[in-house]
């Protein structure tokens, strides 16, 4: 048999019980203001007068002077009396309870009575399965034999608990996507930077000379400019040439912080080399620079040499020898 569940109150009500002999209760504990026992006793700090706290309150509201004396009073000067032989007083006073009429009873212990009152109206024990029962609680056994709503409660009970469990999974899973949706949007952002809005980064310099990279630019010295600071273009801060995995050298730059935190599962990453900085790219682009020097020079040459090889072949055809049986040097 389940227990009965009743809504539990601080104290009990005026309307729970009433005075045996009220007018034999002494007028010092009394109200001036409702002419009956203090519910709650409370005074003013201004002058002293005790009231009913809801009484005085009331009262205040209505306007600021004391019942009493007149004094101009104001909320704040409301204090709770605590003092234990005061509230002993009140608490003896015999009263009857309301619901079933037992008599001489200290209101002090009316608490304590009204909770197995047979008489009190009280809810069914399945009102939190939502059980609309309502009735006195000496009839609660009997509705208890026939409540549908008790006697489902196990399901119900099982129900909820695996509810709870679908939940805390839902909870979890939605967490997980939270997680991968940030990761999703961080690899975005990296992919973004990394395409470098067509101009797709590298970790070589194709310049043809360092002074046309605008990051080997920076290498040379003007990173230490306020005005001219070479930033990530993934995580927007401040780096040193020394730190630059990836660049373009029209521009844009991505750190080794980033390329380890975003790109250290990718095969493609995995496959590179040793990621060479700025510096150590100079000496590579000054030979590369060289070579292309001497193809230029080459080519100026190419167009002389062709016409001297015209000028050779007319002579030669002029005396009738077959050009296949001499080689110049020239050639």
């Amino acid at each position: 048999m389940f227990t009965p569940i009743m809504t539990p109150r601080s104290r009990p009500s005026a309307g729970d019980y009433q005075y045996v002999d009220e007018a034999a209760v002494d007028a010092e504990l009394k109200c001036s203001i409702c002419t009956r026992p203090f519910q709650v006793a409370a005074s003013l700090q201004s002058c002293g007068h005790v009231f009913c706290q809801t009484c005085i309150t009331t009262w205040i509201s209505q306007q600021n002077s004391c019942p009493m004396c007149r004094r101009i009073i104001s909320p704040g000067e409301i204090k709770p009396i605590t003092a234990r032989n005061f509230i002993n007083m009140l608490d003896n006073i015999l009263v009857y309870c309301s619901h079933c009429n037992v008599t001489n009873i200290r209101r002090g212990d009316m608490g304590s009575h009204l909770k197995k009152c047979p008489m009190i109206v009280i809810s069914c024990s399945a009102a939190d399965i939502k059980c609309p029962w309502k009735g006195p609680r000496k009839e609660m056994s009997k509705h208890l034999s026939l409540c549908i709503f008790q006697q489902i409660r196990p399901l119900i009970e099982t129900l909820q608990t695996d509810a709870k469990s679908k939940a805390n999974v839902c909870n979890q899973l939605r967490e997980r996507i939270d997680e991968m949706d940030k990761m999703l949007q961080e690899q975005s952002r990296f992919i973004r930077a990394f395409m470098n809005n067509g101009r797709p980064m590298s970790d070589c310099c194709i310049a043809l000379s360092p002074d046309h990279c605008k990051i080997m630019q920076h290498a040379g010295g003007a990173q230490n400019q306020s005005t001219n600071r070479l930033f990530c273009s993934v995580c927007r801060s401040n780096v040193s040439s020394g730190s630059i995995s990836l660049h373009h050298c029209d521009g844009g730059c991505i750190c080794q912080s980033c390329i380890k935190n975003y790109c250290s599962d990718l095969a493609t990453i995995q496959a590179l080399p040793r990621q060479q900085t700025m510096l150590e790219f100079r000496p590579r682009l000054d030979a590369s620079s060289r070579n292309r020097q001497l193809l230029r020079k080459r080519d100026k040459a190419t167009p002389a040499r062709q016409t001297q090889n015209v000028a050779i072949s007319e002579s030669v055809s002029l005396l009738n020898v077959p050009q296949t049986t001499h080689r110049y040097a020239c050639d």
